[in-house]
């Protein structure tokens, strides 16, 4: 199901949002690691068309939108 052509253009705007969120982060030091690591995953969850790959690449940009999230309120 995450596999298919239209949950790839799903997958790609989120690879556009985690990407977008990347540049703040490197201000602080080792934080761009979770968005770049979000975005490996969701390469390799495409080229081998593996669903649960694609799966955990969105738990792990979820994780690194609450990051940006945290880091703008100040917590």
């Amino acid at each position: 199901v995450l596999t298919t052509p239209l949950a790839d253009r799903l997958v790609a705007a989120a690879c556009v949002l985690v990407a977008v969120c990347v540049p703040p982060l490197e201000l602080v030091p080792f934080a761009a690691f979770l968005p770049a690591l979000a975005l490996f995953t969701f390469g390799i969850g495409l080229v081998a068309r593996d669903g649960l790959v694609v799966l955990i690449a969105l738990l792990l940009s979820g994780g690194a939108i609450g990051l940006i999230g945290w880091q703008v309120l100040g917590g």
